[in-house]
């Protein structure tokens, strides 16, 4: 499950597809040009013999530099050299909350049941409510909720779709909003967010739920997850996940 969980970093980064990825022999790196966030620029892979690893930081950091952008680097358990963390400490990258790559079947969920929430799958009718929600749960600026809408206007229209938006409702108000992306053979959670007045509901179990429920009707078996260890993973184990490894995130300010 490692080898997917890492597939999966780097298959699930460009979900808005205004980046530019390049894969090669154990490296990969999305740059988005547009985005002036670490969310949108990174080191997804990197596998490197121990005398080149030096270099190439500094190479990457001067990549990033020229766009005026922070991005982040990851290390997981096939990162090498095995001291790329200290090394990156080292030339002042700050380490992020550890993450917890996570998978689960979808037939091992029960069907979301809660009386005081709702979610729907969404369609160009919610697209404007998913969005706002998403700004509300980040405070996120304007630059970037003008992405985001660009991003589910294009997941909406696009054919075959393989990026859905799901928004939950506390009381008929929209309250959170997760997304998921499938993929060859798997299916990958996005991430989700709820809105600072309505946390501490219940309002990710039930994304979750009502994600899982959705990949049932499509027969996906396997699904992803990338959750903080230390806020959304313990829900996701109690749920059914399983931990497959940790990934640690170094961030370069920039910009």
């Amino acid at each position: 499950m490692i080898d997917l969980v890492e597939r999966a970093l780097v298959e699930g980064a460009d979900r808005g597809g205004a980046g530019a990825l390049e894969e090669g022999d154990g490296w990969a790196r999305l740059t988005t040009a547009a985005a002036s966030s670490e969310f949108r620029n990174a080191v997804l892979r990197s596998r490197l013999e121990p005398e080149e690893a030096d270099a190439r930081i500094e190479e990457t950091i001067a990549h990033f530099d020229a766009l005026g952008t922070p991005f982040r680097w990851f290390v997981t358990p096939s990162t090498r050299p095995r001291d790329m963390g200290e090394r990156l400490l080292r030339r002042g990258f700050r380490l992020a909350p550890v993450i917890a790559a996570m998978t689960a079947r979808p037939g091992d969920f029960p069907r979301p049941d809660a009386p005081d929430m709702d979610v729907v799958d969404v369609g160009p009718a919610e697209a404007d409510a998913w969005v706002d929600t998403l700004r509300r749960g980040w405070d996120m600026p304007p630059p970037a909720v003008a992405r985001f809408r660009a991003e589910i206007e294009g997941g909406l229209a696009a054919r075959p779709r393989r990026s859905f938006y799901f928004l939950a409702r506390w009381r008929g108000e929209p309250a959170a909003e997760g997304s998921l992306t499938l993929f060859d053979g798997y299916a990958h959670f996005d991430g989700s967010t709820t809105v600072p007045a309505y946390r501490r509901r219940g309002l990710y179990r039930a994304l979750i739920l009502a994600r899982m429920a959705f990949l049932r009707t499509r027969g996906v078996g396997l699904v992803t997850n990338h959750c903080r260890a230390d806020t959304s993973a313990p829900i996701c184990a109690r749920l059914g996940f399983e931990k497959a490894c940790e990934f640690r995130a170094y961030r370069f300010p920039g910009g």
